[in-house]
């Protein structure tokens, strides 16, 4: 952790602000460093630059079996070159690479805009209704 991620993530961030209507954050480096970096042995930063300018953060967890996507923000003024795409097929290759069998993107939430991106990726299931804590879930 540094200042330069947290830049970058209030960069990110901001942009969302006013795109999507987020609340301001005040991501301080303590923030950060309890928000994304917390001691776990299954997570990897990936970092992407252009020539020495970081400019895109991605974070996995890597198990035996599947890496699965956690987090990605980027600074706003590459937002041209959908990084969060190139980001998704770098981390499918890379679990090739390693053996594994599935790229988990986690749940899309339908309506929500940070997660329809999700429907582009496949396959995938979808939960049908809404189960009570009693019932078996129902995905196609």
């Amino acid at each position: 952790m540094d200042e330069e991620r947290v830049s970058l993530f209030r960069a990110w961030h901001t942009m969302r602000e006013h795109t999507r209507g987020w609340k301001p954050t005040t991501m301080s480096l303590r923030d950060y460093s309890v928000t994304f970096c917390t001691p776990n042995a299954c997570a990897r930063e990936m970092a992407y630059f252009d020539g020495g300018r970081l400019i895109a953060i991605g974070l996995v967890d890597v198990t035996p079996n599947a890496v699965s996507s956690i987090y990605f923000f980027y600074h706003p003024d590459v937002s041209a070159f959908s990084l969060g795409v190139a980001s998704v097929l770098f981390e499918i290759e890379w679990a090739r690479r390693l053996n594994c069998t599935h790229l988990y993107l986690g749940y899309r939430v339908r309506g929500c805009p940070s997660t329809s991106y999700k429907a582009h990726y496949g396959p995938h299931e979808l939960l049908r209704g809404r189960p009570g804590f009693d019932e078996e879930p129902v995905w196609a």
